[in-house]
């Protein structure tokens, strides 16, 4: 038995109602912003992502709602089907397997503009660079799983504890530096679409948002502790703000690569003609990504400048088109990695049962 703590974030943001004095336009403008990260614990990873897929399976069902991924993607499904439809759907799949965790961590950044117009930025070889609040917040987003996850590790004792991630995109940070220097967290590519555990996480900060804005309540420790108080499960809140801002401002000019942390087998995407973003849309990808799912592994495009590093013996490579296939050919001569054509995906799909790690 493994204890998980599985990692995910999304934007928060509130928003107003104003005129432009100059114009007389009315439009939105944003009054709060910050990155939402959540991490949740399961005693026993291995049993409950059994759960999750099990009541997952039962809530798309029930909902008729058909794909062949059997994961409910909270961020997905509202692109796929809205909020109306999407967020019963995740409150339902929580409370089903609430019993199984053990508690849920909350975390999010203050840093008022008006206090701290502007952040300072590298300086360690390379220029200190000064950009505004606002824009700093933003950047920080696509970070902010690693940034929540070394804010939840604390003074906790790392033995025994299993760390997944939402792949992120990030300059180098004291924050992961000081997490990989204690543990090794397993990053995964498209994890809401593909882990459930990350996935469920997923489904906690699209609720958490939420719920917040249904009460018109402010996003804080105590509102957030009591927006969850009728759930079986422990939450803890806690926020980042100025005083620590060395931790996860970067000052080195370098990304961070995460190509030894990463979930295998990777299953890579390439199709001739298409961005990843692009096969993301088709209605083939549920089912490269139930293939990650059953491999216990992640999914995501390739471009092999950038992810030529990335790939490890066991990986998947589907493809379609002459210069894809090529690509496939080119990397089943350097490593023991499998290629499918999109065609044969399916019943390749359908032969594999679950692996659980």
């Amino acid at each position: 038995m493994v204890e998980v703590v599985a990692f995910d974030s999304k934007d928060f943001a509130r928003a107003r109602w104003a005129i432009d004095p100059a114009t007389g336009q009315r439009s939105k403008q944003i009054t709060f912003y910050s990155p939402l990260g959540i991490g949740v614990a399961f005693r026993d990873g291995k049993r409950a992502t059994s759960v999750i897929l099990e009541e997952s399976r039962k809530l798309l069902s029930s909902f008729g709602i058909k794909s062949p991924c059997p994961l409910i993607s909270g961020t997905g499904f509202v692109r796929m089907l809205g909020y109306a439809k999407t967020l019963p759907l995740c409150d339902q799949l929580i409370q089903s397997v609430q019993n199984h965790i053990t508690n849920m961590f909350v975390c999010y950044v203050i840093l008022p503009p008006k206090d701290f117009p502007y952040m300072e930025v590298g300086g360690v070889g390379c220029p200190t660079i000064r950009i505004e609040t606002t824009d700093f917040l933003r950047q920080l987003s696509p970070a902010f799983s690693h940034i929540t996850a070394w804010n939840y590790l604390g003074g906790l004792a790392t033995d025994g504890l299993l760390l997944y991630l939402d792949a992120f995109t990030s300059k180098q940070t004291m924050a992961w530096q000081d997490l990989i220097s204690r543990t090794k967290p397993v990053v995964y590519s498209r994890g809401d679409e593909c882990n459930p555990l990350i996935a469920l996480a997923d489904a906690l900060a699209l609720l958490t948002d939420k719920k917040l804005y249904d009460k018109k309540l402010k996003l804080t420790p105590e509102n957030v502790e009591s927006i969850w108080e009728n759930y079986r499960f422990e939450v803890n809140s806690r926020f980042i703000d100025y005083s620590i801002r060395s931790k996860y401002s970067w000052k080195i000019d370098q990304q961070i690569d995460l190509s030894q942390y990463l979930a295998h087998p990777i299953v890579f995407l390439k199709a001739d003609g298409y961005r990843a973003e692009d096969i993301r849309k088709m209605g083939i990808f549920p089912l490269a990504a139930t293939l990650a799912l059953k491999k216990g592994g992640c999914i995501q495009g390739f471009d092999r400048r950038i992810d030529g590093p990335k790939v490890r013996d066991g990986d998947i490579f589907v493809y379609a088109g002459e210069e894809s296939s090529k690509e496939a050919k080119t990397l089943q001569d350097m490593y023991d990695i499998k290629a499918l054509t999109f065609m044969e995906l399916r019943d390749s799909v359908k032969k594999l049962k679950f692996r659980y790690h």
